[in-house]
């Protein structure tokens, strides 16, 4: 590592550097070439896979790699992990190191490969930068509106259209640090805050993750209902986010006039259970038979005396 990347590295930390120069390029060049090695050897082809290899002679230890490959914690910075990268790059090698990272993370969160195309040359902070920005949309709309507590119960709508999410011992902490990460940044993309508000406030007991299972929106999560709502609940109190103050403002003005209607309430009052839908189409039918009692009595009254 050169004294110019040397002195660029240790700008990038917030606080004083205090390990000793020599030390900290040993420590960079190690940890940089063994993240190097590591994504050139998950991210060959299976044509060119050496089959005594000790990582893919154990394919379970793929995801927990990748996974610490996402820590927030474990970060290196991108551009030296891209010099490293260049400079042991081979002649015939064309890919570049984002595109590579991000086939890498497909391994265990697939997407199409047109999918990753666009980030192939994303200048990145680090890996979990590249991870994050890969994930956003291409273009959505910061909207604001009033401040709404972030843990304020989101009532229930008639039909909300939510993508699916895959909640396992993997996602789940890519999510976490997503979140983490957006939660250091002054200034960018909350993408990943305003989702995770947004959905701490549908999820508030077991039932409702069971809920959003069985219509899809949650699904092959390896704990049980009350794992996945502790998850969220903790993820919704680290965002300390206004779910108003987000581009899913306008979902939430929209939940917010169905659940204040006339025919919502009604149906929340009157058909919210079985028993109530029963006690109410009773009550509807001794009204129609008194009224159908009525009638008669005056048909037969006009029949004799009219």
């Amino acid at each position: 590592m050169t004294v110019k990347l040397e002195g660029r590295a240790k700008d990038c930390y917030s606080n004083l550097v205090p390990m000793l120069g020599h030390d900290f390029v040993e420590m960079m060049l190690l940890d940089g070439c063994f993240v190097v090695e590591l994504l050139r050897l998950l991210g060959e082809s299976e044509d060119s896979i050496d089959e005594e290899d000790p990582i893919f002679t154990r394919p379970w230890l793929i995801p927990p790699l990748i996974r610490d490959l996402l820590k927030l914690e474990n970060q290196l910075l991108f551009f030296i992990l891209d010099s490293l990268f260049s400079w042991s790059r081979g002649a015939e090698e064309t890919e570049t190191l984002p595109l590579l990272a991000l086939k890498v993370f497909d391994l265990a969160l697939p997407r199409s490969p047109e999918a990753i195309l666009p980030f192939q040359h994303l200048e990145a902070k680090h890996l979990l930068h590249l991870f994050h920005q890969s994930l956003l949309p291409p273009q959505w709309v910061m909207m604001t509106d009033p401040h709404r507590p972030a843990d304020q119960p989101m009532q229930c709508n008639q039909v909300l259209q939510i993508p699916s999410i895959t909640i396992n011992d993997f996602t789940s902490s890519p999510l976490i640090n997503c979140v983490v990460w957006e939660r250091c940044l002054e200034e960018g993309s909350n993408y990943f805050t305003d989702y995770i508000s947004f959905m701490s406030c549908l999820i508030n007991q077991p039932r409702d993750v069971a809920f959003l299972c069985s219509d899809g929106i949650i699904s092959a999560f390896s704990q049980d209902d009350q794992h996945v709502t502790k998850l969220f609940k903790q993820l919704g109190k680290i965002s300390g986010f206004k779910v108003r103050d987000c581009y899913l403002s306008e979902q939430v003005r929209e939940i917010e006039a169905y659940y204040s209607s006339n025919w919502a309430t009604m149906k929340h009052t009157y058909f919210s259970t079985p028993w109530s839908f029963i006690s109410v189409f009773s009550a509807f039918i001794l009204i129609l038979l008194t009224m159908v009692q009525a009638l008669m009595s005056v048909w037969s009254y006009q029949r004799q005396f009219g």
